[in-house]
């Protein structure tokens, strides 16, 4: 059984809150990124990414096992859980060589130029070395650069 997909709704936000709202997980990876509203998320999508504590009745969710949500930052508006995007890119760091880099790349642009073209605010505790690359390559995909 599948939740419903991303082409029956106006925005992936009001996707993920319909198809998640009684749901005990939390967003994770691109799903959490197109929540936050960072990313604005692929054409007809239909797969999640998610922290659970089980293993959910969804075959479209990718549910990643954890034993607890204690280590895990998240905000939790009223409707779904969702990863902070400090822990989003720390999960994306940490699993880089799997990661959708592109996807990483546009949601630090977007939080770049929303931001006043800083990441001054946005502290996160991962490879460091890494992530001033990717934050690098996120200025010139707001600049408009070419990284081929």
């Amino acid at each position: 059984m599948e939740t419903k997909h991303s082409d029956e709704f106006l925005s992936n936000k009001e996707w993920l809150q319909t198809a998640l709202s009684s749901e005990k997980v939390i967003l994770r990876g691109i799903s959490a990124l197109e929540y936050l509203q960072l990313f604005p998320g692929y054409i007809g999508e239909k797969n999640i990414e998610v922290y659970s504590l089980t293993e959910g009745q969804y075959s479209n969710i990718q549910y990643s096992i954890v034993n607890s949500f204690d280590g895990i930052e998240y905000l939790d508006d009223g409707i779904v859980l969702c990863s902070t995007l400090e822990q989003t890119i720390k999960d994306f760091i940490r699993d880089y060589d799997t990661s959708d880099t592109h996807v990483l790349v546009e949601a630090l642009g977007n939080y770049y130029y929303f931001n006043n073209f800083t990441f001054d605010k946005l502290i996160v505790d991962t490879d460091q070395v890494l992530f001033d690359e990717v934050k690098e390559w996120a200025i010139g995909f707001v600049q408009g650069a070419n990284y081929d």
